[in-house]
């Protein structure tokens, strides 16, 4: 009886490798388990075997490593080996695996054919190489008795089956056997005192000289002609010297036969590979049917969620949105959708009732009506919206139903239902059971684990789109509610700067009169401080709706080509009174080359004085105050620093300094604290950047501003002193609409003063009674009146002209853009924020007037 062949079946698993022994049971061969890498080798060790099943995923050692083990040994560096892996989808795994030495792999799940047939061929390689072996085995043992008899023929060279040669320690032949002469041609005489080199090829020389066992070389003949040789050396010492005696064996015909065996080596080869393609295209083709139709089932399905999640996407109204879900259902995968939401009392309310027969979803909507459900009855739908845990009911039997009905009268009710199968998903997000789905069949579909499994999918998907859903209602809600208190604190904040701005008009304007009047030094003294504190009083204002602006981001900027140089010297001079009445030093170093910006003028000039409002507010009598420009060479821009000897800044309020309503010594100075979080928002909005440094209380304080600059503004673009405006033409006649009687009053005298005719209103009507009665060139009107809007009054006004050139000026405690807008939009020319200094009037009286011609005076 054959010797029974042994399989090694290497898995850490013992459950594997008992799939393993069950699909490869055979009275055949013998199979031998080893669930570690040192056990395999330990096996490898003891006995043969005809091939290795090899699992990848090895805990001590990785099979890919055992496998490259198993390769470096050259008693079982033959040994086929068949890779088992759960992974077999990227080609670096099949280079790896082929590179350790696998013949090929099988993926788990293992196909028991396939394994049984690769196997099989495995197995018929082995017995017909193990039949080869033996042929060689034969032939070693044959060359191991020649080998002997050669030893024997040391003794008598000349007797000796081969041919037998001796050769001196200078490599010259000293005696040779008539083999030696009938191999190689020669006579015995011309080969004595030759070198060796007579007899071997000279690329075979140097293996020649330093073997130390057979080597195959070849030879020459006398003829010229070459033979193989398998050529033994041996090296023997006498009292003559050191010699060696080399044997030479014609190997021609063993050469035909390993030829002979390379060539049915090979056609095995190509057999086996071919039967290997063939199992293997048979599996391919296996795989690409199963791979299609898994393909298929899944396109269908994703289809079908894509259309749902189109329809869950197509509405944040969920009424409507499950609707349109419960449409898509019937009848493709339910008869019956039932769409319910978790109430904040536990009870289901049904949003969505759907069924094919309209009479039939009427009945179910009784039925839903009549009984019912809450979170807490734990029976029929409650029960898999409170755990949260799907049901599935193939068969709707007697069984289910007594589980279903919680009395007999619900019973009674659900039976003409004739439900059959159903499907109850919970829709869950954030953690959080929103509501459920339920499917029903009333004929003859029954629902299995993948209708299952699609509708938990669609329960996720219509779960998050109902989160959603009530996330955009709650969102929107909030932002409407945020929309209308920003409206109502813009509104408040316009309101309180108009009422803030009216009273301040007549105070400005009569300081106007009083300054125009002849009155004595100290009484001008007086009157510049009211003005002063009036325009700061108005600065504040500025502020407020400065800072509303920005935090709306309705701050808009009107960029041109402005010289810092130029705006830094007028703020300085603005600021130059308050800086000689508290006796301050001031040193201004402009070092900067470059001082080009591409910036809003009034903006930039608003930061600048700004800052050294801010060091003459906080630096004591006496102090100084440095303001400095410097070229930033890192970044380009230009840097402006301003450097005061006051009161400093604590280090941990150096950040905090820039936000609104923040003060660096609070009750110290006046302000409302919004000038330095104005200046960071201008200069932010100019694409520069501020910063505030101090050492501490009482050292003073830094403040840096970088701005971007651009190439050197030409005098043509350089921001320059306004021009001169053209005075007024003499006896213009001016509508003066302000129902502010102080107001009225003092801009009227200030308005004549200056050669104007001039005719006031308190209110719209009394306006357009005048337009009426009489003519005039220019309106001058505040916008809010008692009966109206300034507004409403233009339009009539210009309708009044006709084809005559007028002009009109707004007056407003309203100052947003949109409120300018408003007005140029109604007709004016100009709109001027409240309280008006007459100086900004007068100038814009004479920019609008230069168009209007002077009356022609009355003939006498």
């Amino acid at each position: 009886m054959d010797k029974l062949i042994s399989i090694l079946l290497v898995d850490d698993d013992p459950k594997n490798l008992m799939v393993l022994e069950t699909i490869l049971n055979s009275p055949e061969y013998r199979l031998v388990n080893a669930s570690t890498a040192d056990e395999a080798l330990l096996a490898l060790m003891n006995e043969e075997f005809a091939a290795i099943v090899l699992d990848v995923q090895m805990p001590d050692m990785s099979g890919l490593d055992l496998a490259r083990l198993i390769k470096q040994r050259k008693k079982t560096q033959h040994v086929p080996i068949l890779f088992l892996t759960a992974y077999y989808q990227e080609d670096e795994h099949v280079v790896l695996g082929y590179g350790a030495g696998a013949v090929d792999y099988i993926t788990k799940p293992v196909n028991p054919a396939v394994l049984r047939s690769k196997i099989g061929v495995f197995i018929d390689l082995f017995r017909k190489t193990t039949a080869l072996a033996e042929v060689n085995r034969a032939m070693e043992a044959e060359m191991a008795e020649r080998q002997q008899a050669e030893e024997r023929f040391r003794m008598v060279v000349e007797t000796a089956p081969n041919a037998m040669v001796m050769i001196a320690a200078d490599g010259q032949i000293i005696l040779v056997n008539s083999r030696t002469e009938s191999l190689f041609g020669y006579d015995r005489d011309e080969l004595i005192c030759q070198s060796i080199s007579v007899l071997i090829a000279e690329d075979g020389l140097h293996d020649f000289e330093t073997s130390r066992v057979p080597r195959e070389l070849i030879g020459k003949r006398k003829n010229g002609t070459t033979i193989p040789l398998e050529v033994g050396l041996s090296q023997f010492q006498s009292s003559d010297g050191i010699f060696k005696l080399a044997s030479f064996v014609d190997i021609t015909e063993r050469k035909r036969a390993e030829a002979a065996l390379r060539a049915a080596n090979a056609e095995l080869e190509a057999k086996n590979a071919e039967l290997r393609r063939q199992a293997e295209d048979r599996v391919r083709r296996m795989r690409a049917e199963a791979a299609k139709a898994e393909a298929d089932a899944a396109r269908e399905r994703s289809s079908f969620l894509a259309e749902a999640s189109s329809v869950l996407a197509s509405s944040f109204d969920y009424g409507e949105m499950f609707t349109g879900l419960a449409q898509l259902l019937i009848p493709n995968f339910a008869d019956c959708c039932i769409v319910d939401l978790v109430q904040e009392d536990g009870t289901l309310k049904p949003l969505v009732v759907a069924h094919k027969d309209k009479a039939l979803e009427q009945q179910i909507n009784e039925f839903r009506r009549a009984f019912p459900a809450r979170l807490e009855d734990g029976r029929g739908v409650a029960a898999a919206l409170k755990g949260g845990i799907p049901v599935l009911c193939k068969q709707f039997g007697e069984k289910q139903m007594a589980a279903f009905a919680r009395s007999p009268e619900e019973e009674a009710a659900l039976r003409p239902l004739e439900i059959q199968s159903y499907i109850v998903v919970a829709m869950r997000a954030r953690g959080r059971t929103l509501g459920g789905l339920c499917f029903a069949s009333m004929t003859e579909r029954r629902y299995n684990d993948a209708d299952l499994s699609l509708a938990i999918e669609l329960a996720e998907r219509a779960g998050m789109a109902l989160d959603n859903s009530r996330l955009y209602a709650e969102s929107k809600q909030a932002r409407e509610a945020a929309e209308a208190a920003n409206t109502a604190k813009d509104r408040f904040l316009a309101m309180l700067s108009h009422e803030l701005r009216t009273p301040l008009s007549p105070v400005l304007h009569a300081t106007t009169l009083l300054e125009e009047a002849d009155c004595p030094e100290p009484m001008r003294s007086t009157i510049a401080t009211i003005r002063r504190n009036v325009q700061l009083e108005a600065r504040l204002i500025d502020d407020l709706l400065d800072l509303a602006r920005i935090r709306n981001g309705k701050l808009q900027l009107q960029p041109e080509p402005v010289d810092a140089h130029d705006l830094l010297a007028r703020a300085v001079d603005i600021c130059r009174p308050d800086i000689e009445t508290r006796q301050l030093q001031l040193t201004v170093d402009l070092h900067a080359k470059r001082h080009s910006l591409e910036a809003d003028p009034a903006r930039i000039q608003q930061i600048f004085w700004n800052l050294i409002s801010n060091a003459v507010k906080y630096t004591p009598p006496g102090g100084a105050i440095s303001l400095r420009t410097e070229d930033d060479e890192r970044t380009g821009s230009l840097r402006v620093e301003f450097t005061d000897s006051g009161i400093g800044i604590e280090s941990a309020r150096l950040e905090s300094i820039f936000d609104a309503f923040e003060q660096a010594n609070s009750g110290r100075s006046g302000g409302l604290g919004l000038g330095l979080a104005i200046c960071r928002a201008l200069v932010t909005l100019h694409g520069g950047r501020i910063e505030a440094r101090s050492g501490g209380a009482s050292r003073g304080s830094l403040f840096v501003v970088t701005l971007p600059t651009v190439r050197e503004v030409q005098p043509s673009q350089q921001v320059t002193s306004a021009t001169p405006v053209q005075a007024a033409p003499k006896g213009l006649r001016v509508l003066l609409v302000e129902d502010h009687v102080d107001t009225a009053a003092t801009l009227q005298r200030l308005l004549v003063n200056s050669g104007y005719v001039v005719q006031t209103a308190t209110d719209v009507a009394s306006a357009l009674r005048h337009v009426e009665e009489g003519e005039f060139d220019l309106l001058v009107s505040d916008i809010g009146l008692p009966d109206g809007s300034g507004l409403e009054l233009m339009p009539k006004f210009v309708a009044a002209a006709g084809n005559r050139p007028i002009a009109g000026i707004a007056l407003s405690g309203f100052g947003m853009p949109e409120d300018l807008e408003r007005s140029f939009s109604a007709g004016f020319n100009e709109h001027l924020i409240k309280p008006v200094d007459f100086a900004m009037l007068r100038k814009a009286l004479g920019r609008i007037s230069v168009k209007i011609p002077p009356p022609v005076p009355a003939l006498a």
